[in-house]
């Protein structure tokens, strides 16, 4: 099928009805792939690593796995190696995503039984197209359930972001200027800490906990072509894997990308500061919209899971988040899927009783 610019109809025509699971341990990507697959008919659901993936294959019937290679607990290679140990599984097709492209890395996922792989940062149109080959939905439902046309204009090709390539942004997005939008909120929202962990991270000699810090802030970077952050990025990866470390180069190398990052948030949050006051007039019709009553009861369902403990709360949170994502603070929801995620209930619960009292819910 030949794909035009941001064609969800058409797409949804061949893999509407599908349900799929996204293994990937990073929030942010895991939104972007949420985004994508909604965007076209699919039903989404999330594990936060390997491990997580084997307990929900087993629960759910699935028509294709999307496999984050790099993960803590268990990566995808593990994942898929036991995924297609078993005999049900031997078929499903598990698309790895990988920020690497090597001809060595790509057989790496050959050899631990991947279908296909896609890069990071992802390309939407390679990532449809990826879509379309190999998902088949068992229940497809031919088409979009909502109106997904692209109806936000907002003209991001004008705005001058310091240090990100807007109009490659925008190719990579299939010029689709929402998924864009999000993406700079969402890197603006979250990365704001992130190199004060690596740094913590190195100042704790957790040398794999730095790596994947580094790791997943340049992949982010990528997603929105701030080209030279990544580069910055990708030496001081390379000198963290040599044997005999320069620290007084990698403090420097740090200090330059805290520096630099710090630029480029400052800069996507004085350029989309005047969406801030269309946002904020839609979110309160949003949140005047919504079922409060059922969303209450699934506030209280949470805070029980958390409260005791139960490993439900992972699933209950994601499934909520997904309600909350269009009109709460993002930062906030966020906090707590990851707390969730790191099974730190109590810290996760704290999350959820802010949002509930941004939403004015009782006995919160």
């Amino acid at each position: 099928m030949a794909l035009k610019y941001s064609n969800y109809e058409k797409i949804a025509e061949s893999v509407g009805g599908a349900k799929v699971l996204v293994v990937e341990d990073n929030l942010q990507n895991q939104e972007i792939a949420i985004e994508l697959l909604n965007k076209v008919g699919v039903e989404v659901d999330v594990a936060g690593n390997g491990k997580e993936a084997l307990a929900k294959i087993k629960e759910s019937e699935y028509d294709g796995i999307f496999m984050d290679c790099q993960m803590p607990v268990m990566d995808g290679y593990e994942a898929t190696i036991a995924i297609r140990r078993e005999e049900l599984f031997k078929e499903i097709p598990i698309i790895a995503m990988t920020a690497n492209s090597t001809l060595s890395d790509k057989e790496h996922c050959r050899v631990a039984g991947m279908s296909d792989y896609i890069t990071k940062p992802i390309d939407v149109k390679n990532f449809y197209q990826l879509l379309i080959k190999w998902i088949k939905p068992k229940n497809p439902t031919y088409g979009l359930a909502q109106d997904t046309k692209n109806s936000m204009k907002i003209e991001l090709e004008k705005l001058k972001i310091y240090g990100v390539d807007i109009d490659k942004a925008l190719i990579r997005v299939a010029k689709d200027e929402k998924i864009l939008f999000n993406m700079l909120k969402r890197f603006s929202n979250s990365q704001k800490e992130s190199v004060q962990k690596i740094s913590q991270a190195l100042k704790n000699e957790k040398m794999q906990d730095a790596q994947r810090e580094i790791h997943t802030l340049k992949g982010l970077c990528g997603n929105i072509e701030a080209a030279s952050l990544a580069k910055e990025l990708q030496k001081l990866e390379d000198e963290l894997s040599l044997k005999n470390l320069n620290i007084d180069l990698i403090d420097s190398k740090i200090s330059e990308i805290d520096k630099e990052l710090k630029k480029v948030i400052a800069s996507i949050d004085d350029n989309l500061k005047v969406f801030d006051e269309i946002s904020k007039t839609k979110d309160k019709k949003m949140v005047t919209g919504i079922d409060l009553k059922e969303i209450q009861v699934e506030f209280s369902t949470l805070s029980n899971f958390f409260k005791n403990f139960d490993s439900e709360a992972i699933e209950s949170a994601q499934n909520l988040a997904q309600k909350l994502m269009d009109f709460m603070p993002k930062e906030d929801i966020e906090l707590m899927l990851k707390a969730s995620s790191n099974f730190d209930f109590t810290e996760a619960d704290k999350y959820l009783k802010k949002l509930a009292r941004e939403l004015n819910l009782d006995n919160f």
